[in-house]
């Protein structure tokens, strides 16, 4: 599959802030790429370089084999003709305007026949679930509505790659889960690359066929598929930015990885590497517990009922994981355990770290 968009030795700075330092980045055509990581990473900012909202310091970036923004020679493409559609995290649709007006606004800038927008516009309005809404001001819509109108205006024009900044984030849980397939949907309807920026890992892992994580620094610390990004992590980082991380510590006794400062052998195959120490790391639903049998022996310290759950923190020789179980399986399965119960604990899956990381990623 060929790349329609090339990100080459991009660096861009705001006086003495380096946001991007010789970043590269390809995106595949008719895929779904999700930039994925924290508050103030350069997200946006990447986006608004490949918009041309913003140009590089230095670097090329290209978009379907047409060079669009090169420091080294000064070329450069304005936003309107980049063949882009854009849908930001506000929406940005025009207050005064109503919804068929809004979504009709591109076709009128490309000065199409006005036979042809009245067919287009109707029919992507209907596609995004507008109809019977055409005459109304975005005043009289709901936010999920807006976005809609957002979505068509952008797809109107039949753009070569959407770039979608943070779209959902205004939206409340519900409509922000429906939203997201509804968008996964229309991409895969109109064979669109789509670039989608977020901080929500639940959208990525949901929408996308590739993730790049991206750290505070702007670096890019892993590109890869949703499986790959959740289970095979690059690294520390990676792997506690993805959700909820629980941290081992774990000391070599007599030959044996063992919990913490205590002689209890981690149930799982040892590190490889040469670290001066280590953490395995597991997330709460790579953890098993039980009354009795075999594995860690562990403590609870805090219950608690979360309605559809219940949230454990359990304490292994000084060292305290989190876990949680479904509470019928709970109630079933005898697994309602109370401050101080003594309990065993066994693993689904495990990844090793050097410790020196975990000094960094608590940074963040």
């Amino acid at each position: 599959m060929e790349d329609i968009i090339k990100v080459e030795g991009v660096c861009k700075a705001y006086g003495d802030h380096k946001v991007h330092e010789k970043l590269d980045l390809n995106i595949k055509k008719g895929e779904c790429f999700t930039l994925l990581g924290p508050s103030g990473c350069g997200k946006t900012v990447l986006i608004r370089l490949i918009a041309g909202h913003e140009t590089p310091d230095e670097g090329k970036i290209i978009i379907d084999n047409t060079v669009v923004a090169d420091s080294a020679t000064g070329e450069y493409i304005v936003p309107e003709r980049r063949g882009l559609g854009i849908v930001f995290q506000d929406y940005a649709v025009w207050p005064h305007m109503t919804v068929t007006e809004n979504v009709a606004y591109p076709l009128k800038m490309e000065k199409r026949p006005k036979a042809e927008i009245d067919q287009l516009v109707q029919r992507m309005i209907e596609i995004v679930g507008m109809k019977g809404l055409e005459k109304r001001l975005p005043s009289e819509l709901s936010g999920g509505q807006q976005q809609r109108v957002a979505l068509a205006r952008a797809l109107v024009a039949d753009p070569s790659v959407m770039l979608l900044d943070e779209p959902l984030s205004n939206l409340d849980a519900n409509l922000r889960e429906e939203m997201r397939f509804e968008i996964k949907a229309l991409q895969r309807q109109f064979g669109i690359t789509v670039m989608y920026v977020t901080h929500d890992q639940e959208v990525a892992l949901a929408i996308s066929d590739r993730i790049g994580i991206m750290d505070a620094e702007g670096k890019l610390r892993q590109i890869g598929t949703p499986y790959e990004i959740f289970e095979r992590p690059a690294d520390l980082f990676v792997f506690k930015f993805m959700g909820i991380a629980n941290f081992l510590k774990a000391n070599k006794n007599a030959g044996k990885w063992c919990v913490g400062t205590g002689s209890q052998e981690i149930p799982w195959e040892g590190p490889t590497g040469n670290a001066a120490e280590w953490v395995c790391g597991f997330r709460p639903s790579d953890v098993a517990i039980n009354r009795e049998g075999q594995g860690l022996k562990g403590v609870v310290k805090r219950s608690n009922f979360l309605g559809n759950t219940m949230d454990y923190l359990i304490e292994i020789d000084g060292e305290q994981l989190r876990t949680e179980v479904e509470t019928h399986e709970a109630i079933t399965q005898n697994l309602m355990f109370k401050e101080g119960d003594e309990l065993f604990i066994t693993f689904r899956a495990l990844h090793w770290f050097d410790a020196a990381q975990l000094k960094e990623v608590e940074e963040f």
